[in-house]
């Protein structure tokens, strides 16, 4: 943990570099060309340092060229040196350009390379015209990167993070070049797994290769995780990619972690493989997601029809849209032989190449030959919108010559697609991240190789099935699959029979390899992992198997005519003709609400629909609508969106009454409150299930007023806005502290002291104003902080001002009409607060801090939760972060992110009811009472628990230095 501490500081202290290049006029995608090439400019001036006046010495004598590169070498005992007399701080003013890249240039080839790959000398001039090259040269001239400091294995760290910073800012290609972080740490650990033994214990050099290098993300991470393990494990470490750039990054890490660049190299591994006669102990790689080998298809199908014995793609050659199956047979054959003490790999790939094709396609040869092999050990399928550039699902293969002999001819499907967390930010099209125990529970599962929740181990045959050739009556060839190790006539004879007569098999269609009928293909699907519903389309009979209709058992009936649908009520009297209905059962969990309104839509119409060649719609025939591809959605959201139908249904059938209620002739006193719609009752109630304990309270003192008691409803619900305003002051006080510091807070509220000793809720509507000009130039990437500070609730606040203003204790007591016409306005302001806390309260969560402990690694937390109604006392729940807590203090943390927390300013706090009672509620921040004896202040906070004690006077340190 000290380790990753000092890393992140280093980080950060050269990261702010971007403070100059900001005020230089720098892009944020730009800041990266900066910083990289500066950060190892430095650490190599360092580290050449101590041997600089002898190499100087050395070079001047040198007088034969060919001697010069080894003699340098052996006296920097480095991989590189620099020939000039210069360094990072004895740079001109006048001349910085020229000696800055005359000092560059005097570096040895290997590490000049990498500068040019930067484009460094173009960076140099640009920093130039902007006039901060001084400013920049000097700044990292003045930060210490010498061995003495900064260990190798730091320094690739730190390296690590300016990279990942930098692509994650760039805004013009990096995001194909970055893995992100959670995906590299997982498949790394992956990678590594179960060999900690050898590792810990082994003293022989150890090698790793990535294929598709890019920055090097994974091999700089390797060598930490192998470091962890043991310090003195050596790891060599390969790699090869298309992009220059990407190659220099990559270049810069392993250098910088102590380790030979030149075995980085540029170039197209599938067509020119710069280490063709190698073999790795490790290999790790993200090969680039739909990426057409079409354009060098010459020199793979060159290579697919060779005979000799390096040929890499001999298993089969993929369709051309998709090279990924080329990148695995790639990682395949480098993979070390089983003789040699044999070779692991992980790979992370997108769903398309695990099951695109059938048995015929050379998707399917691939996947058989590397189950032939018996090289599949594991797939882990991972959540979506994990990438920067893409939605897509990605999953984890892994893959060994080596095998442990309980997962021989076996494999393992790991489901973490639910896994991780949600955040409201993204960055590029990534918002789902997986977290420390995410990794840890996939890891677990991983290493116990046992079946369990989202988790199976199946046999190599389970993923393999028969193609059979199926003749029609009507002379069409159908392809049917069957399971492998299955009696194929039995089984079309029970999956066939009454859905066409007169089918044949074709049995001269047959598998070249094994030479048994129907041809053998290859899915990895995760369809073998339960009986859920897949989000991937599939043939109608799957979700449905037919079944007799004397089967009390069956769950729809379909009109063999498609156009209608009958549900088993298990016990009612159901009466139809059971000739003319096909009866099925379910093969897969549904929600029968979703599935009624289903099968009434417009979609199931138009599903059904078949046409004909020339254009033709016909109608539905019962064996190609069984065989029809239809998707559904997974249980959870076709409860959603049953739940969600319902309610606009009624909400319909209330606004068509509600219309021909409006025109009708006679003139009467209209009753709106008959036309609530549903949904609203509903949205109040999920608020108020997630709402901060102090705001749900008034809430459910609203629900619990009558209907027709106007007035009382309304003066609750301003009431609850003015609460909500002190909250959202308190929260925003919060985040500027976080941003800035407690004086910033402290001076902005001095200059609205005056307002503050008798605060209205026009004074809370202006300091949020003002709290919001105030925050301007601070960055406001949460939900939390964009509602506070949005437009929508600003005016929501000013319109409940005006009516709080115009109505509560102004005039006489309103007549019902009036106090009805004041609700309707108050109440669509209480629908707008619905609507735009909903997402915010559903995240965060009112906390208090009891008691924390460190672990070494994070602070463990003990903290009361204030959601909803709840219980009272409140629960518990525990917590950790990378960040402190302060014990007592309220805070408003997000449930996606644990350091996504803000302290809320006490003008809103619990407070004893009775001194020594033990019982605390929840008090509003109302005004100032001097107390001049004691020359003190205490302020006077408000309930509205109606339990509680209303007012209670209180002291609040943070408030009382306002006014000291």
């Amino acid at each position: 943990m000290e380790k990753n501490g000092r890393s992140n500081a280093i980080a950060a202290k050269l990261w702010s570099v971007t403070d100059l290049l900001r005020s230089g006029g720098f892009k944020q995608s730009q800041y990266g060309s900066v910083i990289l090439p500066f950060t190892l400019l430095r650490r190599l001036d360092c580290l050449l340092e101590s041997t600089k006046l002898e190499v100087l010495s050395e070079y001047k004598e040198a007088k034969f060229e060919c001697a010069e590169d080894d003699f340098l070498f052996q006296i920097t005992g480095l991989s590189f040196y620099n020939t000039s007399e210069m360094n990072l701080n004895q740079l001109s003013y006048e001349n910085r350009v020229n000696d800055l890249e005359f000092y560059i240039q005097s570096f040895s080839k290997n590490v000049l390379d990498i500068f040019k790959s930067f484009d460094f000398f173009n960076t140099i001039q640009k920093l130039n015209l902007s006039n901060q090259l001084i400013d920049v040269s000097e700044r990292f001239a003045s930060i210490d990167l010498g061995l003495d400091e900064v260990s190798n294995q730091v320094m690739g760290v730190v390296f690590s993070e300016l990279s990942h910073r930098s692509l994650e800012s760039s805004l013009e290609g990096a995001n194909e070049r970055l893995t992100p972080q959670d995906i590299v740490k997982l498949t790394t650990s992956l990678l590594f797994s179960g060999e900690e033994d050898q590792l810990s214990s082994s003293k022989l050099i150890r090698s790793l290769y990535d294929p598709t290098v890019g920055s090097g993300s994974f091999l700089s991470a390797a060598i930490e995780h192998t470091n962890s393990i043991n310090p003195h494990q050596l790891l060599s470490t390969y790699g090869q990619d298309v992009s220059s750039e990407s190659c220099a990054i990559a270049k810069a890490r392993i250098l910088l972690s102590g380790q030979e660049p030149n075995n980085i190299k540029l170039g197209n591994t599938l067509t020119h493989d710069q280490f063709s006669s190698a073999n790795f102990d490790y290999i790790i790689s993200n090969p680039p997601f739909g990426l057409s080998w079409q354009p060098f298809k010459g020199s793979i199908e060159i290579e697919n029809k060779s005979l000799n014995s390096t040929n890499r793609f001999k298993a089969g050659l993929p369709r051309g849209s998709d090279s990924t199956l080329l990148f695995i047979m790639h990682v395949i054959s480098k993979l070390r032989p089983k003789a040699d003490g044999g070779g692991r790999a992980c790979v992370v790939v997108n769903s398309s190449c695990l099951f695109t094709g059938d048995a015929n396609s050379g998707d399917s040869a691939i996947r058989r030959a590397i189950l032939d092999d018996d090289l599949l050990e594991a797939i882990i399928a991972l959540p979506e919108n994990m990438f920067f550039n893409t939605s897509v699902q990605p999953y984890i293969l892994v893959l060994t010559n080596k095998k442990a002999i309980n997962r021989k001819n076996k494999v393992q499907l790991i489901d973490g697609s639910v896994m991780g967390l949600n955040s409201r930010k993204r960055v590029g099209m990534k918002n789902t991240y997986l977290d420390t125990k995410s990794i840890t529970d996939l890891l677990e599962k991983y290493d116990s190789f046992k079946g369990g929740e989202n988790c199976k181990v199946l046999s190599n045959d389970d993923f393999c099935y028969r193609q059979v050739k199926v003749g029609l009556s009507s002379r069409k060839f159908e392809y049917e699959r069957v399971p492998l190790n299955t009696e194929i006539d039995t089984y079309l004879l029970s999956t066939l029979d009454d859905i066409h007569e007169g089918y044949e098999i074709d049995r001269s269609y047959i598998d070249s390899k094994d030479g048994q009928m129907g041809k053998l293909g290859v899915e990895f699907s995760f369809d073998l992992l339960s009986s859920d519903i897949s989000i991937q389309g599939r043939e109608f009979r799957y979700f449905f198997q037919e079944t007799d209709a004397d089967d009390i058992g069956w769950d729809i009936a379909i009109s063999k005519r498609w156009h209608q649908v009958v549900f088993n009520d298990y016990g009612a009297s159901i009466s139809i003709d059971k000739s003319k209905y096909n009866f099925f059962k379910f093969n897969v969990n549904f929600d029968i609400d979703y599935l009624k309104l289903f099968f009434q839509s417009e979609k199931w119409k138009l599903w059904l629909v078949t046409y004909r060649t020339n254009g033709v719609a016909s109608s539905p025939q019962k064996y190609s609508t069984l065989r029809k591809v239809i998707n559904f959605p997974d249980l959870k959201e076709q409860q959603e969106i049953a739940l969600i139908l319902n309610e606009s249904s009624k909400w319909r059938k209330k606004l068509i009454t509600l219309e021909q209620d409006l025109w009708r002739e006679e003139k009467s006193d209209y009753r709106f409150e008959r036309y609530r719609l549903p949904v609203d009752k509903g949205l109040h109630s999920r608020v108020l299930d997630v709402a901060p304990y102090p705001l749900a309270n008034i809430m459910h003192h609203y629900g619990s007023i009558s209907e027709s008691d106007y007035k009382a409803r309304y003066e609750l619900l301003l009431k609850l806005f003015e609460c909500l305003a002190i909250f959202s002051n308190s929260l925003a006080l919060g985040f500027i502290e976080k941003e800035l510091n407690q004086d910033a807070v402290l001076s902005i509220l001095k200059t609205q002291k005056r307002y503050l000793k008798n605060a209205t809720f026009g004074n809370w509507n202006n300091l949020l104003k003002l709290l919001k000009t105030k925050a301007e130039n601070l960055p406001q990437e949460s939900l939390l902080i964009n509602i506070i500070f949005s437009e929508k609730l600003a005016k929501l606040f000013d319109d409940a001002v005006i009516i709080r203003n115009e109505t509560s204790g102004h005039g006489s007591y309103p007549t019902k009409s009036a106090a009805r016409d004041t609700f309707k306005l108050v109440d669509n302001l209480y629908l707008d607060f619905l609507d735009m806390f909903y997402d915010v309260f559903n995240d965060y969560c009112l906390v208090r801090p009891i008691s924390g402990v460190w672990d070494g690694n994070d602070h463990a937390y003990e903290l009361e939760e204030y959601s909803g109604l709840g219980c009272y006392p409140f629960g518990l729940k525990t917590l950790s972060s990378k960040t402190p807590f302060v014990n007592e203090e309220l805070y408003f943390v997000s449930s996606q992110n644990n350091e996504d927390k803000l302290k809320v300013f006490p003008f809103v706090r619990l407070i004893d009811l009775e001194e020594d009672s033990g019982l605390e509620a929840f008090y509003f921040y109302s005004k100032v009472q001097e107390n001049d004896a004691s020359n003190t202040y205490d302020f006077l906070f408000i309930s509205h628990q109606q339990v509680h004690k209303q007012k209670q006077l209180h002291s609040a340190n943070c408030i009382e230095a306002i006014y000291s």
